[in-house]
């Protein structure tokens, strides 16, 4: 792929404004879903049913598997950004940080299911 071509520079910095432009453009097209998950391995089950980021990798029954049908060739011909239908933070602290941009701490709250009290009590 040829930058400069594309975008009409190869400057770093203005390329991640335009990316930018993209992905505000692409979250005001439609209503957005948020929801914070937590628990063990709250991160890695996420993802894992979230299915790759490039749709047409991701596997059937996974959400973008079979809910985005989008491919990066597509995206890049059109001058905007990949629709993977959803996003998984990576790590905690990412995670720590995207809560903290999206919700007050007096939207949040925790609590225990009925299973949780049998699956992880330490007798």
């Amino acid at each position: 792929m040829d930058a400069k071509k594309i975008f009409g520079t190869d400057d770093a910095v203005s390329i991640g404004k335009t990316v930018k432009g993209w992905l505000v453009d692409y979250m005001r097209e439609s209503p957005v879903f948020l929801a914070v998950v937590e628990g063990y391995d709250a991160i890695e089950i996420v993802r894992k049913l979230s299915g790759n980021t490039i749709p047409v990798l991701a596997a059937p029954g996974t959400i973008r598997g079979d809910f985005s049908h989008d491919t990066i060739d597509l995206a890049n011909e059109q001058s905007r950004p990949l629709r993977n239908i959803i996003h998984a933070s990576d790590t905690v602290e990412d995670g720590e940080k995207e809560v903290n941009l999206w919700f007050k701490p007096e939207e949040l709250f925790s609590y225990e299911t009925a299973g949780e009290k049998f699956m992880y009590s330490l007798r």
